[in-house]
Order: C-alpha cells, then sequence, then structure tokens
C-alpha cells in the first residue's frame, strides 16, 4: 500500500514540476501515474522549459534581436519587418513549434508502451 502511495505522491510532484516548467500539470500528472513518475520526470527534464520563452517573441530578421511577434518596426534597430518575408516565415514556424513538441512526446511514450509490451511478450515464453 505505501508503495502506491509513493507512486502517486511522485507523481504528483512531477506535475507540480512540470506546473512550474511552463507545462500542463494535470497532464504530465497523469502520464506519470499511468507510466513511471521516473519516466515522467526523465520526458519532462528533456522536454524544452517554456516558462522562460513565452512565445511571443522572433528574432529580427536585420538585426537578430528578440521582437514582439505583432510588431511591424523593430524596436531595437527600426526597420519596417510588416512585409518581410523572413519575419512572416518564422512567425508561422514559432505557431507549429508546439505541435512539434506534442508529436515527440507521444513518439517517446508510444516507444515506452512499445518497450514494455515487448518485455511482457518475452516474459511470457
Amino acid at each position: 500500500m505505501w508503495v502506491f502511495a509513493l507512486w502517486v505522491a511522485l507523481a504528483v510532484a512531477v506535475g507540480m514540476l512540470a506546473a512550474k516548467r511552463g507545462r500542463s500539470g494535470g497532464g504530465w500528472f497523469l502520464l506519470s501515474l499511468l507510466v513511471s513518475p521516473l519516466l515522467g520526470v526523465i520526458f519532462l527534464i528533456v522536454s524544452k522549459d517554456l516558462s522562460k520563452d513565452d512565445g511571443l517573441r522572433v528574432a529580427c530578421p536585420k538585426c537578430s534581436e528578440k521582437i514582439l511577434v505583432t510588431a511591424s518596426v523593430c524596436p531595437h534597430c527600426r526597420s519596417n519587418i510588416a512585409d518581410d518575408a523572413n519575419f512572416a516565415e518564422a512567425v508561422a514556424a514559432l505557431k507549429r513549434k508546439p505541435k512539434e513538441d506534442s508529436n515527440n512526446l507521444m513518439i517517446g511514450i508510444g516507444f515506452i508502451v512499445a518497450l514494455f509490451v515487448i518485455a511482457k511478450v518475452i516474459d511470457s515464453f
């Protein structure tokens, strides 16, 4: 019984750490509860810390300073970036990024599940 309580407590800790890193605390709690708190914390540490990156800034194509995606003029170099194709491409890439992170996480989870299934099949022989 104490093993189950420890498992849940560690899963809660992973969820709290995830929330601190700008991730979904509830989602990471469930992942850790179902798979393993150890694997959950490993995935969390490997994933990008979203609390430090607000996701609203990209590099200016002229001076490379970080600026808001809604800017039409760079506040650093004063260049007009409203019609710049490189800036528009960088903003579009920024919007695609969270989906790529989610896909990578799902691939990792699928790999772990596949390892568990293979281990069970081998153990049954």
